[in-house]
């Protein structure tokens, strides 16, 4: 096979379906984000007595936010995620709506931006590649979003991974897990603090935590072990959403795992969940 037949195949269109899922899940993890940062407006995004800056951005230094102006940024990102999850040919445009409202309040914070909130921003990236404007369930596209996404989703889980393998022993010998849920800031509920206690949990956990992230750039490409690796990631966050507080990590996280999953058993799926709940010929159901 010449480069140019893989070139070919490698970019050939694919169902673009799962991109509608991804939306709306990523416009819902964005809305608990951002509600969460209105009630923030009046002591972190419109006050001036204390500023923060960072190599990122010292927009900050010369650019303060009203209480007036930060509303009306916060709303402006409101109104783009309406847009977002919304769909079609708004999609894209409250997209960037959203990132412009939500980074001019975020650059405000300097150096307490969230690591949700940068995961966020490389997935609008995604998000902007992906057919957006497509509402129906028999379009083909252009895979560039979804190999963007990978590349994204591999870095970062195989970057995680590599350095819990080499720097933190301690998620081998069943000492870190612990450590995180009993973080006052983060975690303690009393479910966590049970869970810490269970050897064999946080044993486990932190083998699997690290494996998991070593594995996910290797054995997401492949078709066959595709959906079992999404599965185990999407467990994965499940638990940090019931042990931990990390904002929305987790469900940002979650929210492109239709795009990751391999298009052909994506459209194999969905195509035999319609033939069980699609009416029969006859009139009944089909079996």
């Amino acid at each position: 096979m010449t480069l140019t037949d893989r070139l070919d195949r490698w970019f050939a269109p694919v169902w673009a379906a799962p991109w509608q899922v991804a939306r709306v899940l990523w416009a819902v993890s964005q809305a608990y984000a951002h509600a969460l940062r209105f009630g923030r407006i009046g002591d972190v995004y419109g006050a001036t007595d204390m500023i923060y800056t960072s190599p990122l951005s010292s927009l900050n230094e010369y650019v303060k936010w009203s209480y007036t102006t930060a509303s009306a940024w916060w709303l402006l990102g409101a109104v783009g995620l309406g847009c977002t999850f919304a769909g079609g040919r708004a999609g894209k445009p409250g997209v960037v709506m959203y990132l412009l409202g939500a980074w001019a309040l975020l650059l405000e914070e300097a150096l307490n931006i969230k690591a949700h909130d940068r995961l966020a921003l490389w997935v609008a990236f995604g998000l902007l590649l992906g057919p957006l404007a497509e509402r129906g369930t028999r379009a083909y596209r252009s895979p560039v979003g979804r190999w963007y996404l990978l590349v994204v989703y591999c870095a970062i889980y195989g970057s995680t991974g590599l350095l819990k393998a080499i720097h933190e022993p301690g998620w081998f010998d069943g000492t870190v897990l612990p450590a995180h849920l009993t973080l006052v800031n983060f975690s303690g509920s009393p479910l966590a603090l049970w869970v810490a206690r269970q050897w064999w949990f946080v044993f486990v956990g932190g083998w699997w935590t690290v494996l998991f992230e070593l594995a996910f750039p290797l054995l997401i490409w492949f078709r066959r072990t595709n959906p079992w690796l999404l599965l185990v990631a999407a467990v994965f966050h499940l638990a940090v959403v019931a042990l931990m507080d990390v904002g929305a990590f987790s469900y940002i996280s979650i929210s492109m795992y239709p795009v990751l999953l391999h298009p052909e058993v994506a459209e194999r799926w969905w195509t035999a969940l319609r033939a069980r709940w699609s009416p029969a010929p006859g009139g009944g159901s089909s079996p």
